[in-house]
């Protein structure tokens, strides 16, 4: 079973969480509530994807998925995983009242071009809404 969850290992997501910051473009004391969201199945750990909360967005620090170099050539399981792990970034924005995400990374453009992602200045955003649609019948 695919999960995408908070990594429990503190020290783990510590180190993480300041290896991304240092690529991420943004400063570490800048964003609140950073979190490092690890993809496994069957126990196997994938990839993960780093975020952090800003007034108004939640910001994609770091993205990883194991074994995928190029994020404009993935295979089906890998865009798949990809975009599941979007969307628990996306969840976790919208479990803070927040309905705005934004990245600097530029190694994930292409990616995000592909979920409707904008780009603006040295960085690409969106509205939540455009990735998650409100159920009709929720």
């Amino acid at each position: 079973m695919l999960t995408i969850l908070p990594e429990q290992d503190k020290q783990k997501s510590g180190e993480r969480l300041n290896t991304a910051y240092a690529a991420s473009g943004y400063e570490k004391e800048s964003g609140k509530d950073p979190a490092l969201l690890v993809v496994r199945e069957g126990g196997k750990e994938l990839g993960y994807i780093a975020v952090d909360v800003d007034k108004t967005s939640v910001r994609i620090l770091d993205f990883q998925l194991y074994g995928c170099t190029d994020y404009r050539d993935m295979d089906v399981d890998q865009s798949e995983y990809c975009e599941m792990m979007i969307r628990s970034a996306a969840s976790y924005a919208l479990n803070r009242n927040l309905f705005h995400m934004e990245t600097k990374l530029v190694s994930i453009f292409p990616l995000m071009k592909r979920y409707g992602f904008r780009k603006d200045d040295e960085r690409m955003g969106m509205e939540i809404f455009k990735l998650i649609k409100n159920c009709k019948n929720c």
